[in-house]
């Protein structure tokens, strides 16, 4: 099977999926089946839709999925995708990782609130004004999930979890600091 005919398979297979099983379909799968996607050398709009269905997947799991599916796909987002060399992907990525700070960031510990944070500041300054708007979306969604720790969905799974915390400082350290340092003037 040549490369071309795996991509359109693998996009056939994506599409198919979410159209006939849109209800029935557990996270952990489609979380699995996404990573398997991306962690592959395939085209961008392959990789654009595996993340689509990732987002899709976040936001109809409402945080009631396993904390290994979550933990996993919270590092396909920042691991392969976030870093991307293409923008559509890296839009998508972002639109992933807004829509797991909109269902509540079950699994993220105060660690990687502020990472992804962290990298969304940095992001401000890509030369591509759609990822830029789309970093700035996620970096509102991940600081208000970091000030509000009632909102952090606590995941399911084996072992111990730790409480949810406010992110203290997220304000001054992601929002005011970088502009007083002159960085985005």
């Amino acid at each position: 099977m040549s490369l071309c005919s795996k991509q359109g398979f693998f996009l056939g297979l994506m599409t198919m999926t979410g159209i006939i099983l849109p209800g029935f379909f557990k996270a952990v799968a489609i979380f699995r089946f996404s990573t398997r996607l991306m962690t592959r050398k395939l085209k961008d709009f392959v990789r654009q839709e595996a993340l689509h269905m990732l987002q899709n997947a976040l936001e109809g799991s409402g945080g009631s999925a396993a904390s290994s599916a979550y933990t996993e796909a919270y590092r396909l987002i920042m691991r392969f995708a976030i870093g991307d060399k293409s923008f559509v992907v890296r839009i998508a990525a972002v639109r992933c990782l807004k829509a797991f700070a909109n269902i509540g960031g079950p699994g993220l510990g105060l660690g990687e609130l502020d990472n992804s944070a962290t990298y969304c500041v940095k992001a401000l300054e890509d030369p591509v004004s759609s990822v830029r708007d789309a970093f700035a979306e996620a970096l509102g969604s991940l600081l208000a999930l970091g000030m509000n720790p009632e909102a952090q969905v606590q995941p399911r799974g084996k072992g111990p979890f730790p409480p949810a915390k406010k992110l203290e400082g997220g304000l001054q350290r992601h929002l005011a600091l970088p502009f007083t340092k002159g960085r985005f003037c």
